[in-house]
């Protein structure tokens, strides 16, 4: 089994709802997994972003924040 960390979130109180009942429904093991999948799935969507996409990404970064 691969190294762990804990790392602390708020989350809603709606949101934790959701995530028992995926865990009831058997779909994850307990909430730790639901969450891990969820982070998972974010950072494989930003690894196929297309290149509109990233530099949309870069302009509303530079909008925001400047150089």
């Amino acid at each position: 089994m691969p190294e762990t960390v804990k790392v602390e979130a708020e989350i809603t109180a709606e949101l934790s709802k959701e995530l028992n009942k995926l865990v009831k429904l058997g779909i994850y093991r307990n909430k730790d997994e639901v969450i891990m999948d969820g982070i998972r799935q974010v950072l494989e969507r930003i690894r196929h972003l297309t290149k509109e996409e990233k530099a949309i990404i870069e302009d509303v970064k530079w909008g925001l924040y400047g150089d």
